[in-house]
């Protein structure tokens, strides 16, 4: 590992230099600094998640997940907000290249002591990778400052999703709620186009999402659009997993947890996000930028996620999903064939900024079943 030293904001000190005065005036159009976008969408993310950051310390904690593009802004938008911050880059596994090897790493300790030691010195701590970290956080540590780092490529920053109205999104949330809350004794109902098929009478809402599944029956059938060929199916009986079949590797290894541990479903949760989708090159990313696209179209509008975690494991905890589900809650639609109906509520709509009275904010990205094609690459395979 290695240590990045504190960021100033340098990168925009040429910005606004006169040419010389031999050189003609310059009267075209400059396309926007990248670096400058970056930076402007790093403070949006730093405004959000730290309201009150003027004068506090930061520490990016990040792996080889996070793009040093997307780092450099982020450590610039703190330097010009007002915050002091620094960084730590852990060399994780390199031979942790796939969704498989990743599952079957989690009983490792991904944060070294001495990081804990140094993180106790900072007001809040941005982890930026895709591991569990939360597992390895020893008992007693203030884990209120840490906090996951979402956006960890340029993509991502410069992407209409993180541009996505605030205000929107929490209309979608609490519209969301709202449906659960109101439809809590009729039970729910989880189908889609891949063949998953999953009832759960009683479950306890939280937030926007349901806890407490120890009645969900029937099975989960993660499919290509995750990324796997074959799908892997997951058959549930009173929340548990009885027997996992298909998914090739990464089927193999929830298969290799599963003769150690017991699997439960223990959280499903919503997608929100309309503008949250699968870059078009998704099959040529890198490993890094590919993991980040996975979790990021996960956010994704529609879609149905699964938290899977292995009984008195500390460590293992895996989100798998649905991206074309169907859901009722009763007679109530909540989803239909991967549309959250939320999104066509006059009271959502109302909640646009007047400047951005615009259905293209509410309008997904992506194409409906079955007209986008997809993704071949994956590590599950």
């Amino acid at each position: 590992m290695m240590l990045r030293g504190l960021a100033v904001g340098l990168l925009l000190l040429g910005l606004g230099c006169a040419s010389p005065p031999s050189s003609p005036p310059q009267t075209e159009a400059h396309a926007p600094d990248p670096a400058l976008q970056l930076q402007l969408a790093a403070k949006e993310f730093l405004r959000e998640r730290i309201p009150d950051g003027r004068g506090k310390t930061i520490l990016f904690l990040v792996d080889r997940s996070m793009e040093l593009a997307a780092l450099d802004a982020y450590l610039s938008a703190c330097a010009s907000l007002g915050m002091f911050s620094t960084s730590i880059l852990v060399e994780s596994r390199r031979d942790i290249d796939t969704p498989a090897r990743l599952l079957l790493a989690y009983q490792e300790d991904w944060i070294p002591q001495w990081v804990l030691g140094a993180a106790a010195s900072f007001d809040h701590v941005l982890v930026g990778t895709y591991w569990n970290y939360e597992a390895f956080l020893p008992s007693g540590l203030d884990s209120s400052k840490w906090q996951r780092l979402l956006y960890l490529t340029s993509r991502h920053l410069l992407s209409e999703q993180i541009r996505f109205p605030r205000p929107v999104l929490k209309a979608l949330e609490t519209s969301v709620e709202s449906s659960l809350q109101k439809n809590l004794q009729a039970g729910i109902e989880i189908t889609d186009p891949e063949g998953t098929r999953l009832s759960i009478p009683r479950f306890a809402v939280e937030g926007s999402g349901l806890t407490k599944l120890d009645q969900a029956n029937g099975q989960i059938v993660v499919s290509i659009y995750y990324g796997l060929n074959p799908p892997m199916h997951l058959h549930l009986q009173g929340g548990e997993i009885k027997e996992i079949s298909g998914g090739g590797k990464l089927g193999d290894a929830f298969r290799r947890v599963a003769s150690q541990h017991r699997l439960t479903l223990q959280e499903i949760s919503f997608g929100l996000n309309p503008k949250a989708a699968l870059p078009e090159d998704f099959t040529s990313l890198d490993w890094a930028a590919w993991v980040s696209a996975w979790s990021t179209m996960n956010e994704r509008s529609g879609t149905v996620r699964y938290r899977i975690s292995a009984t008195a494991q500390k460590g293992f905890s895996w989100q798998l999903a649905n991206y074309y589900p169907t859901v009722r809650l009763g007679n109530e639609p909540l989803i239909q064939d991967g549309h959250l109906l939320a999104l066509d509520s006059p009271q959502v709509a109302a909640t646009l900024p007047e400047r951005e009275k615009q259905a293209a904010w509410l309008k997904e990205l992506w194409p409906p079943y079955p007209k986008v094609a997809p993704p071949t690459k994956t590590g599950g395979s």
